[in-house]
């Protein structure tokens, strides 16, 4: 799908407001799943690595909070993965 120039997910400065209204949702949401100690570190990845990969978000949808749930998952589960086979490991 072509996607227009210049829109939130291509034009940085348009991004902007786009991942503001988005935060609180994103962080709460990482809270739930991590908890209070690292919900700051992972949203705060979360967003880094939406705008490095905002060529990726489809400018057809106005909500970019799925993306960004999609994104904080992914975190979540890399972070988790090492955990669980060390705890095989050792136990």
């Amino acid at each position: 799908m072509p996607r227009s120039s210049g829109g939130p997910c291509e034009n940085p400065r348009a991004s902007a407001p786009v991942f503001a209204r988005s935060y609180g949702a994103t962080h709460g949401s990482v809270a739930r799943r991590l908890g209070p100690s690292r919900r700051d570190d992972l949203a705060s990845e979360t967003f880094l690595v939406a705008f490095a990969r905002r060529d990726q978000c489809d400018p057809a949808h106005a909500d970019a909070r799925p993306w960004l749930y999609g994104i904080a998952s992914n975190l979540i589960a890399r972070r988790q993965v090492p955990r669980r086979q060390g705890a095989s490991r050792h136990g």
